[in-house]
């Protein structure tokens, strides 16, 4: 027992560790900041009663790494009884490292053997970054459309993004279902899918809008950021091209004839390149071009056509035309019957019913005659 009480009071003398304390003087910035500088100042002191030689060994590990120090030189020292001496360490931040506490540790040694490692936390703070990425589309809309637009919400940053509202701020496109899209949470390098629905407005005018969209969002502590994306929407009015009237004279084998037809854009845009084809009449395709059809106007087109066999016929009369939206094609079947060619025409037919009638009068008055 005697033993045991004396080997415990040695322990209490002996210093704590080896007689060296590390002091923290300052962190700056703290917390520390991703893709930033650090400055660490440390201080040791030599609390024994006794001279020392001091060698401070940095243990640095991911994510800082140091770029320079104060005191540069030999890393042994002698320490005084009582004394202490200052570093300033200089390092960087990774720029994509997450918000959290990492240690970092100086192993402060003296003589071969005799050493202790000191940690120190460092607490970094991520800063969010919201991206907004829309789909690349040619799709255009009209004035009075329900418009889908696809979101993709990104966090680039180095800590998570709350509260992230997206509100468009754009009279003439009114969002559908709310006043603005919202997420409580995204975390740093991730993403989320969403889709926008907007009406455009019946009393907008054509043409392409940038629409303003304003993302708000906060970080971790509570800051707030905002920013604003530009959403391009283009509008035109569509044209609307109908057949509206044909009219298909009597149609002789081997003779040519004409299909007269009417076309009417009932749209509130312009078709372009318009032409109309008769198809599937047992000829190639017949051709008749307008050109330009304006919105509300319609148009006669003549289609000539020579049929070679007679009988019922059962064809195609296609509208091709061009709007803002692209290329359109409209058909309807109309059906006719191509007759023989009669050998006497009407004019001859009549002539020899004059000439009979005449024959047989002057006849029957011969015969009556005294």
């Amino acid at each position: 027992m005697r033993c045991l009480i004396l080997l415990f009071l040695v322990f209490l003398m002996v210093p704590s560790v080896i007689g060296f304390e590390l002091i923290i003087e300052s962190i700056s910035p703290m917390p520390a900041i991703p893709g930033e500088n650090l400055t660490l100042q440390i201080r040791v002191l030599n609390d024994d009663t006794v001279t020392k030689d001091l060698t401070i060994i940095p243990r640095i590990s991911d994510p800082f790494f140091i770029t320079g120090k104060s005191n540069a030189g030999s890393e042994t020292k002698l320490l005084c009884a009582k004394c202490s001496s200052a570093t300033t360490y200089y390092m960087q931040v990774r720029d994509d490292v997450h918000t959290g506490i990492y240690p970092l540790s100086f192993r402060l040694k003296t003589g071969a053997t005799t050493y202790t490692d000191e940690q120190v936390d460092i607490r970094v703070r991520g800063t969010p970054n919201i991206i907004i990425t829309t789909e690349s589309s040619t799709n255009i809309s009209s004035p009075g459309d329900h418009i889908e637009i696809a979101l993709s919400v990104v966090n680039s940053g180095s800590s998570k993004a709350k509260y992230i509202k997206l509100t468009p701020k754009h009279p003439g496109f009114i969002v559908e279902g709310s006043e603005l899209l919202y997420f409580d949470v995204l975390p740093e390098k991730t993403s989320k899918n969403t889709t926008l629905r907007l009406l455009a407005s019946k009393d907008i005018s054509p043409g392409t809008y940038r629409v303003p969209l304003e993302v708000v969002y906060t970080d971790e502590a509570g800051d707030m950021f905002k920013e604003e994306y530009s959403l391009g929407i283009p509008l035109a009015h569509k044209a609307d091209v109908n057949l509206q009237q044909v009219k298909i004279d009597e149609i002789y084998r081997g003779e040519r004839a004409s299909l007269d037809v009417v076309i009417e854009n009932i749209g509130q845009g312009d078709a372009k390149e318009t032409k109309v084809i008769l198809r599937n009449a047992g000829t190639e395709d017949i051709y008749s071009f307008v050109g330009l059809l304006k919105a509300s106007d319609d148009v006669p087109a003549v289609l000539f056509y020579q049929p070679e066999q007679q009988g019922k016929k059962t064809a195609t009369i296609i509208i091709e035309y061009k709007d803002d939206y692209g290329t359109h094609e409209r058909s309807e079947e109309i059906t006719f019957e191509v007759k023989s060619k009669p050998l006497l025409s009407l004019p001859v037919l009549i002539f020899l019913a004059i000439i009979i009638f005449l024959a047989v009068f002057l006849g029957a008055y011969r015969a009556h005659r005294p």
